[in-house]
């Protein structure tokens, strides 16, 4: 853990509160709240006392509005002081500019991190009574005691996430298992695999950071010259020659984190560990080290594929299948042949494990500029840690699966022709012109999910007739709704529909939305959201796409039938520094005002409802249990728990209430058939 933060506690005392947090501590009944301050006061001061000894009296204070933790030498003011430990001159703190008298009591904060708006107190007080202080005034060696002491404390109410022992993360909980002692030498230089590392911080109660990695032993000419249990860099010798090393141990976010501690390990992948920590060795004598081997390491350790199985199958069959693709588009007069350059298939990795792309290239000769010669990837989804055991399809299986390639292929053709009539081909020559690209198909996780659950039948809900539509339009009514960021609002059944979006940006950026307020009121249930970092993301709150993509169709068609499709203008402003290109004098859409070239995008609220993606209804819809359409698939809207940094609170509600307020909307307003999906995460259909 970084020393530049403070320890926030008053999150964590809420939800303690809320949830009588005592109970799933094992001590007793729920506590107060004064209660539950005191218990971390006591922590915080044990970690000070450890730090500092016990001679001088500190005080531990919880600051308002977050509970920062704040510590202090609490001093009598004396003529002469006895007690330097617990006494402090009165004519030092008058020319320090107090007004006291003898036998009063000081408080002079001790300060333990390196926030930039610590350092000028530090300095001041350290010129003014610095010299008389039986204790520091700063101390980030107070920081890592404090740290220890609190997330100790905070792990009993709020556990680190449980890993099996055949996991990543089981193996660096574990101490390293199978690789504890793996070794390898380069010249006189040789490193050794001591153990592992996996520490839990509780920073948010729904999220946390982690320290993970491998302890290493160097040894240069036989002789152990650097034991590796920091991330902290070290040099061996001085001059020129110096080496500089660093422990195989990096942290991350734990959200990051998860996404990876839980693929399987295996003795099995001991050849290929061994073949990275050799490459290690070598770049360790080269002196290039450059900060990616724990990654390397942990992507070796990761159990290797099963012969013969669906992995394998991929790996030969959708270069095959796929590599042939071409599609020509025509705009403006002008023709662009699309083809596929390289296929990327699943591979095996940390971040993006089991993640597929192709790589496209556009050929035209009407086109001064080649767009991209080295052409760009669209990415055509990934497969979970499953996949590297499952076995081959059959014949009969691997036909099916050939089919949904091919539907990869009439899609891609789909959206390629989208694409380029929203964005023309201005913007190729600069090698990004599939940045963003509209749609998603993931069709490597369609084809684990087909082996896994085999074909997905008939949808529950099939797509709405003309009695249907007819009635949702008769329901519709626009309404009133408050709150920033509102694009519209509609009634229907008693029920308020708020589509949530920032007019002064562009369309489906971070506050694009879709909330649901019930007849009987009460908080409005977040039915859709974004990603803030990554807007393109969007999630349902159960994650059922296919109910969120019904939802949207029945509710695109009402708003048209009933005549209240209107338009919605978005302001796109870009700062005029970082606009390379000049506004077109002649475009009346665009202006001018105050350093920033803005323009308008018309949006109607049909249009909106299909989030800049072609509407091609069922056609593409290889298997409604576990299929992104708009949203993401399986995951759900608490998945945004980590970057949002959702309250306990607020995580419950969404599981509880929210979910079953959107299921309840979806049966009494759009169709009963609903009532034959689960709406929640769909793992195991069967």
């Amino acid at each position: 853990m970084g020393s530049t933060q403070s320890y926030f506690l008053r999150e964590f005392i809420d939800e303690i509160v809320r949830t009588g947090g005592a109970a799933l501590a094992g001590s007793g009944p729920p506590p107060t709240r004064e209660a539950v301050e005191q218990i971390f006061k006591d922590v915080a001061l044990g970690a000070a006392h450890r730090m500092f000894g016990d001679r001088t009296p500190i005080e531990v204070t919880l600051s308002e509005p977050l509970g920062e933790v704040c510590f202090a030498q609490v001093l009598e003011v004396a003529l002469a002081p006895e007690d330097p430990r617990r006494q402090i001159p009165l004519d030092v703190v008058r020319a320090a500019g107090r007004e006291v008298a003898a036998g009063d009591v000081v408080e002079v904060p001790i300060l333990y991190t390196w926030a930039t708006k610590e350092r000028a107190a530090i300095e001041r007080l350290q010129a003014e009574l610095g010299a008389e202080l039986p204790l520091p005034l700063h101390s980030l060696e107070l920081w890592e005691h404090l740290t220890e002491a609190l997330n100790a404390a905070l792990l009993r109410y709020f556990p680190a996430p449980a890993l099996p022992a055949d996991t990543l993360g089981g193996l660096l909980v574990g101490g390293g298992g199978w690789t504890r002692g793996c070794s390898a030498r380069s010249g006189e230089w040789e490193i050794e695999l001591a153990g592992a590392v996996f520490e839990f911080y509780r920073t948010r109660v729904t999220s946390g950071w982690v320290d993970y990695g491998f302890t290493t032993i160097v040894r240069r000419g036989g002789v152990g010259v650097f034991r590796g249990q920091t991330n902290a860099w070290k040099q061996l010798g001085e001059g020129d020659g110096a080496v500089h090393l660093t422990a195989l141990i990096r942290g991350d976010n734990d959200g990051v984190v998860r996404s990876w501690a839980g693929l399987a390990t295996s003795e099995a992948a001991r050849p290929r560990f061994v073949a990275a920590l050799q490459a290690i060795a070598e770049r360790l004598a080269a002196d290039e080290l450059n900060g990616s081997e724990t990654h390397e390491l942990l992507v070796a350790a990761i159990r290797p594929p099963v012969a013969g199985g669906l992995w394998v199958w991929m790996q030969e069959a959708l270069p095959r299948l796929l590599g042939p693709f071409q599609h020509t588009v025509e705009h403006e007069g002008v023709k662009i042949r699309y083809e596929v350059l390289e296929v990327y298939p699943p591979d095996v990795g940390l971040i993006y494990f089991g993640s597929a792309a192709v790589r496209m290239i556009g050929r035209t000769s009407d086109v001064k500029v080649l767009p991209c010669p080295e052409g760009e990837p669209i990415q055509m989804g990934y497969v979970g840690p499953e996949a590297l055991t499952l076995r081959g399809p059959t014949a009969e299986e691997a036909r099916d699966l050939e089919a949904i390639v091919a539907k990869f292929g009439e899609w891609l053709a789909v959206h390629l022709d989208h694409h380029v009539e929203n964005r023309g081909f201005e913007g190729i020559e600069y090698g990004s012109y599939f940045y963003g690209f509209d749609g998603y198909f993931p069709l490597v996780q369609l084809l684990e999910q087909r082996l896994r659950w085999g074909p997905a039948g008939a949808p529950p809900v099939p797509a709405f007739d003309e009695a249907a539509l007819a009635r949702a339009a008769e329901l519709l009514r626009p309404a009133d709704a408050d709150g920033d960021h509102v694009l519209a609002a509609f009634a229907v059944g008693g029920w308020t529909i708020v589509l949530h979006d920032d007019m002064d940006n562009l369309p489906f950026g971070s506050y694009c939305g879709v909330s649901l307020t019930p007849p009987e009121g009460g908080a409005a249930v977040q039915v859709m959201m974004v990603d803030a970092w990554n807007p393109a993301t969007r999630s349902v709150i159960d994650g059922d796409a296919f109910a969120f993509q019904r939802f949207s169709a029945w509710l695109r068609a009402a708003i048209v039938r009933a005549d209240l499709d209107e338009v919605r203008v978005f302001h796109e402003e870009v700062d005029e520094e970082e606009e390379e290109e000049e506004v077109d004098e002649g475009e009346d859409e665009d202006y001018e005002e105050g350093g920033v070239v803005s323009g308008e995008i018309e949006v109607s609220l049909a249009e909106w409802l299909l989030f800049g993606l072609p509407d091609h209804g069922d056609r593409f819809l290889v298997d409604w249990r576990a299929q992104w359409h708009v949203v993401n698939a399986i995951r759900g809207i608490d998945g945004f728990a980590g970057i949002y940094g959702f309250t306990g609170e607020s995580v419950e509600r969404l599981r509880t209430r929210d979910l079953a307020c959107w299921r309840r909307f979806l049966r009494e307003v759009i169709d009963p058939r609903f009532a034959r999906t689960t709406g929640e995460r769909l793992l195991n259909p069967a």
